[in-house]
């Protein structure tokens, strides 16, 4: 490669997050959201989920590349695992894990058999069912709501919880 790819090669790695006003901890920050969420999915099981589970994103691109890396190549009970973006409610419903952002977190009311994360703040006592509380990915649950909309989280997960909403 020569001086100038190199040179071009760093910038766009490096600097420019930087003058964008992002910094390493964004990225951290979204690459340990991203590794709980591939977390989260193994410590719940779904009424009927075919061969394949499926994790989405809505609205945070750095947590969905994370997330893509993670599951690649993995299995959770045997499934193979897939990922895609997604930007409406309708798309939404093919999913079994999904995170949104603050931003899109209407997308994840009612939605039956997805686990909904979020790092919307109350989003596991008003809409979905987990809450990302800070950027180290401690997190809430709404037990109650997952159980009214099919899906099951096990002790081992609820224990880890800061909060469980029964």
């Amino acid at each position: 490669m020569n001086f100038f790819a190199q040179t071009f090669k760093v910038y766009f790695l490096l600097i420019l997050p930087l003058t964008l006003g992002f910094s390493q901890d964004v990225f951290a920050s979204s690459a340990i959201k991203a590794q709980r969420i591939y977390y989260f999915a193994q410590y719940v099981r779904w009424p009927s989920s075919g061969n394949t589970l499926v994790f989405c994103t809505s609205g945070n691109n750095s947590i969905g590349n994370s997330l893509k890396k993670i599951i690649k190549d993995k299995k959770i009970q045997g499934k193979a695992l897939t990922y895609k973006k997604v930007s409406n409610r309708a798309q939404a419903k093919s999913c079994h894990v999904l995170f949104v952002s603050s931003a899109k977190a209407s997308i994840a009311k009612n939605l039956s058999r997805v686990l909904t994360v979020s790092d919307k703040k109350n989003f596991a006592k008003n809409i979905g069912i987990i809450e990302f509380i800070n950027s180290k990915g401690q997190f809430n649950i709404n037990n109650r709501r997952a159980k009214q909309m099919g899906i099951s989280i096990r002790s081992k997960l609820l224990q880890r919880a800061e909060h469980v909403y029964k």
